[in-house]
């Protein structure tokens, strides 16, 4: 969905375990969790991504009727770390536009590297120790 409608690359995984083994290996710019899943839930894989990485944007996804009637956890999900929820079924365009959103968003408040200043024309040039320029 995300590869055709959004130009994404996607890397999918079977369960938090390997969600966990393949953020390790190449960390992605953004995680799309499901709230329930084998072996872990949703909750415990935002946790557990956050004990790895503090950086990566994380879009919490359900379907159960439960879920998002109680909203808690959502909110649960949330204060884990993710960044964004969904619920499920969604459009293509709302996933894609969401992803969108919350890159952009990850953009604006990652830290710039600084670059050294360049020299200017007007700048004197360094002389050899023991000299200075006297203009």
């Amino acid at each position: 969905m995300l590869e055709s409608a959004g130009g994404h690359s996607v890397r999918a995984v079977s369960n938090g375990t390997a969600a966990i083994k393949s953020l390790q290996e190449t960390p992605p710019d953004v995680i799309i969790t499901d709230l329930l899943l084998p072996e872990m839930d949703g909750i415990d894989i935002i946790r557990a991504i956050r004990g790895l990485d503090q950086v990566t944007p994380i879009i919490a996804v359900t379907g159960d009727p439960q879920m998002t009637r109680r909203g808690e956890h959502f909110v649960s999900a949330k204060t884990a770390g993710a960044k964004a929820t969904l619920v499920k079924p969604f459009r293509a365009a709302v996933l894609c536009n969401l992803v969108s959103d919350v890159l952009r968003q990850h953009r604006k408040t990652e830290p710039v590297a600084a670059e050294a200043p360049k020299p200017s024309d007007d700048a004197p040039t360094p002389h050899p120790k023991g000299h200075r320029d006297h203009r």
